[in-house]
């Protein structure tokens, strides 16, 4: 029988984030859907004309989600009875803009698009602008630390480190990369100004992978 060792291997690497997501959500409320569809579009236009004017593109906002729906308030009808009243329309967009980690240009399409009065919610992820390249430099980081472990033990055990036999990797579908965030909600559109104001500086990413070897020893 061929004996064999088998040791898994950990990678862990920090990474600097170097991309920015700005996520922005807006809301319109009205009785009436036709003035409701009309409010948000020109409040669109006005979002789109913020960010224009800190240098981006209009092509550069992208719509996440966007729906209208009814919504219903509760109310007594008679002494002791409610019941649910219509009460409007609310239009909801979520937009989002995403460019390379800047402190300057960060500020100033915070300032922008917190300036516009249907913004309810912003908030910020710092991410890798190329998550597969940090993919690979982590498994290449567990396969290193898998032989470093394996010829540790073989030489702590008198035997020698032989052919790679076998791989176990398993992937669970999740990109296993992270991201810093922040948020602040527009109910005081001064408070999400001076948010915006913050230097922020975020912390590293850190990944972390694993997968087992097999070796054969002698």
């Amino acid at each position: 029988m061929e004996r064999t060792i088998s040791v898994r291997g950990t990678g862990t690497v920090r990474l600097r984030p170097d991309t920015v997501r700005l996520t922005v959500r807006t809301e319109v409320r009205d009785l009436d859907f036709t003035i409701c569809m009309t409010q948000a579009q020109v409040h669109q236009e006005e979002l789109t004309g913020a960010v224009e004017r800190c240098g981006f593109r209009a092509e550069d906002l992208k719509t996440v989600t966007s729906r209208i729906h009814p919504e219903y308030e509760t109310v007594e009808d008679r002494p002791g009875h409610y019941t649910q009243a219509f009460s409007g329309f609310c239009m909801e967009h979520e937009l989002e803009l995403q460019f390379p980690l800047d402190p300057e240009t960060l500020g100033a399409a915070f300032e922008a698009v917190s300036a516009c009065g249907s913004v309810m919610h912003c908030s910020v992820n710092y991410e890798l602008a190329d998550p597969d390249a940090a993919r690979e430099q982590l498994l290449a980081e567990a396969a290193r630390d898998a032989r470093r472990r394996a010829e540790i033990l073989c030489s702590a055990s008198g035997v020698r480190l032989g052919e790679l036999l076998h791989i176990g990797y398993q992937f669970d579908g999740n990109d296993g990369i992270p991201d810093a965030s922040c948020c602040a909600d527009g109910a005081a559109p001064k408070l999400l100004r001076a948010f915006g104001a913050v230097n922020t500086v975020p912390d590293d990413i850190c990944l972390t992978d694993s997968a087992e070897f097999i070796w054969a020893i002698s």
